[in-house]
């Protein structure tokens, strides 16, 4: 006897956002602090 999940697809939607914008943000910090130390032409000497 198996039965069928409620799934709420508001929040799977937030949950798949979240998730999204977690990775985005931890690549770009990630980007930020690897070039931070380069300075590509800032006035860096």
């Amino acid at each position: 006897m198996k039965t069928k999940a409620t799934r709420y697809f508001l929040v799977d939607s937030i949950k798949g956002f979240a998730i999204i914008n977690m990775v985005i943000f931890h690549f770009l910090y990630n980007v930020y602090i690897v070039y931070e130390k380069i300075h590509f032409g800032m006035g860096c000497q």
